[in-house]
């Protein structure tokens, strides 16, 4: 349970929560055959980038002495 409370606190567990819901929108959208609006797939990669960004820059700062 303290690996969820520093998950949180790091707010990766956060990130990675709006990363796999927007994916399941887009995924229920395109199996609908229902328009992806270009906002929507946007805004699914920044917050891809942002999360894939945090963790790279957690473990560079791990690294350092």
């Amino acid at each position: 349970m303290d690996w969820l409370k520093q998950a949180f606190l790091e707010s990766t567990l956060v990130q990675a929560l709006i990363a796999l819901i927007m994916l399941g929108v887009i995924c229920y959208l395109y199996i609908t055959q229902a328009p992806v609006p270009e906002p929507l797939v946007n805004f699914f990669a920044l917050s891809l980038g942002y999360y894939f960004g945090s963790k790279t820059q957690q473990t560079i700062q791990r690294r350092e002495p």
